[in-house]
């Protein structure tokens, strides 16, 4: 059986510092610490769980202040790891001057 996340955290330390404030409730909530792993780790995870993996990008910097898990950042780590990540989902705030720049497909990585 395929076993597909089709909205996945990446899991990473730059994922939870991008959390910011929200760490703590987040940890609360899903009743377990809320503590960023290495990306190897998060991958190894994926694959001794049998996943493939569709990560999401978080862009909270305009409201929060914290440095985004970019679009840039989740399709970097599906490269790496493309046999367990095998999509990404990006995410735009529609409050920065270059999300329209951001979302046209000529900007698209390739």
């Amino acid at each position: 059986m395929r076993i597909i996340d089709l909205h996945c955290y990446p899991g990473t330390k730059e994922w939870i510092a991008c959390q910011g404030p929200y760490v703590e409730a987040l940890a609360k909530y899903w009743k377990r610490n809320w503590i960023g792993k290495p990306e190897e780790e998060v991958v190894r995870e994926f694959t001794d769980a049998g996943i493939e993996a569709c990560l999401v990008a978080l862009d909270l910097e305009s409201t929060i202040g914290t440095k985004p898990v970019s679009n840039d950042y989740v399709h970097a780590m599906w490269q790496r790891h493309p046999k367990r990540i095998i999509q990404c989902w990006g995410a735009l705030d529609p409050v920065k001057k270059d999300v329209l720049d951001e979302a046209s497909p000529s900007s698209a990585p390739r």
